[in-house]
């Protein structure tokens, strides 16, 4: 029998949506409010209101026209919404790229796609390309979408696209696209595969699909290390294999095999015990889960266990960790915590490269700041040996131990305005670099949280730092007060 596409209207969504009284706050286009698609509006108000499309340069959203693979990519990840570090790197910790080499005049999506294809997202193909140009088709929303669920190839059963198109059918993805035969069959498989997905069938499919996106991509608290970080249960040692290895500057690979986005990292025993039949204790109480975050350029013998060829699990010596320089704001510094050893230091909690860090302070670290002058926006270098830190200063002070750390301004400033990446204080404009880290004090706020470019806006305070070592006198970090 003939197949044909039948555009209907979404009566359930419609009905389910009316239920639950939503109210949108963003203006929905024109062509959106009249396009007679039941429900198109509640999903692309919603999508508006989360950052996750925008009407074109006319005003208007165009449901018929088609959407790009890189378009798409865009929309994808902001559901996702990582973390902006991740996304864009910072001065200290790049992204690494997808490895794509057709992206030339793609800059506008370029972290977007080198996000997917490094998370497992969005493929390219044998070729090394991406094609960014290309339409999307529904086979390829339907498994970016899946896959930004949580689901990986592993995870599911029969060939592609089969198995992703049966997978965002059983999750409800389809629902309300209207894209059934004239006896309300889904559109077959190989019907999928060609057909190009228009942008009211990607706003409908990435609406149906966000909460799950939203539960999938949670991200947790890391474990630090300390004495609150004891494991619930101990690593399966047999299924681990030895290694003497180091971890990346971007700390994505150790002995150059990828780590798992959510890579668990336990800290036991000393280096010099580190051997290929190295014998591990039961108990439970010796060991400890830590960040992977504190192992930049970090070499050092370690077991790892592999899933879907990703290190998805490590044992670490306690007597290692990052050396070197560290750039970041102050949450908290707490007067007595244990070690990896079980010793009593001080511990500072930071928000370093966008991500939370709890370092440990040698014994005879004595001095400290003051919570006043942590919490007033102050970026504090600190400097680690094998992760425990034995020194702190500010910009300006005679032991900083960076070649560049200064600040543009004398404390909190008024951003006067801001166009793109440029913002201006008093009557001077400040570049903010693309890996920019941004870090965010709300009002009545006890803690800092990693923010983007667009946390920046006329009227906040802010603070100013450079601390790279280049011919660029822009803007790295920056600090803002609401």
């Amino acid at each position: 029998m003939k197949k044909k596409l039948i555009r209907i209207a979404a009566a359930a969504m419609c009905m389910a949506m009316a239920a639950s009284n939503i109210a949108f706050a963003a203006e929905v286009p024109e062509d959106v409010k009249n396009s007679g698609i039941g429900g198109l509006s509640e999903a692309v108000s919603e999508l508006m209101d989360e950052g996750i499309i925008t009407g074109d340069d006319d005003g208007l959203f165009h449901p018929l026209d088609n959407l790009t693979r890189a378009q798409v990519c865009i929309m994808i990840v902001k559901a996702i919404n990582p973390n902006p570090a991740e996304l864009n790197g910072t001065v200290t910790v790049d992204v690494p790229e997808g490895g794509f080499t057709d992206l030339s005049g793609y800059n506008w999506a370029k972290a977007e796609i080198n996000y997917a294809a490094n998370h497992g997202i969005a493929n390219g193909y044998n070729d090394g390309t991406f094609k960014p140009g290309n339409n999307v088709t529904m086979a390829e929303l339907a498994t970016f979408a899946v896959r930004a669920c949580g689901y990986t190839d592993s995870m599911l059963s029969g060939t592609w696209p089969q198995n992703y198109i049966a997978k965002a059918e059983e999750l409800g993805l389809f629902d309300g696209l209207g894209i059934v035969d004239t006896d309300g069959n889904l559109m077959s498989v190989s019907e999928m595969k060609s057909f190009d997905a228009p942008k009211d069938m990607a706003a409908y499919l990435i609406y149906n699909a966000l909460p799950t996106i939203k539960s999938a991509n949670v991200e947790e608290d890391q474990p630090q290390g300390t004495d609150k970080d004891t494991t619930a249960s101990i690593p399966d040692f047999g299924s681990f294999t030895f290694a003497s290895g180091s971890f990346n500057s971007d700390i994505n690979t150790y002995n150059g095999i990828a780590l798992a986005k959510d890579v668990k990292v336990f800290v036991y025993g000393q280096k010099s015990d580190y051997k290929r039949d190295m014998t591990f204790e039961s108990s439970k109480n010796d060991y400890r889960e830590t960040t992977v975050y504190k192992y930049k350029s970090v070499s050092t013998p370690a077991f790892y266990k592999l899933e879907d060829g990703k290190i998805a699990e490590m044992i670490v010596p306690s007597d290692v960790g990052f050396s070197g320089k560290i750039y970041c704001v102050i949450n908290a510094v707490n007067t007595r915590v244990l070690n990896y050893e079980g010793e009593t230091v001080r511990g500072i909690e930071t928000v370093t490269a966008g991500r939370d860090i709890t370092w440990f302070a040698e014994n005879d670290l004595s001095e400290f700041p003051a919570e006043n002058e942590y919490m007033n926006g102050e970026i504090y270098e600190l400097y680690a040996k094998n992760g425990e830190i034995t020194s702190i200063a500010k910009a300006g002070d005679e032991d900083v131990r960076g070649k560049l750390f200064n600040e543009f301004t004398n404390g909190m400033t008024e951003v006067a305005d801001k166009n793109g990446k440029l913002i201006k204080i008093d009557s001077d404009w400040y570049q903010i670099k693309d890996n920019a880290t941004v870090y965010v004090l709300e009002d009545n706020d006890d803690e800092y949280s990693t923010g983007s470019l667009a946390s920046i806006r006329k009227g906040d305070q802010v603070r100013l730092y450079d601390i790279s070592d280049d011919d660029e006198s822009s803007v790295d970090i920056v600090v803002v007060s609401k």
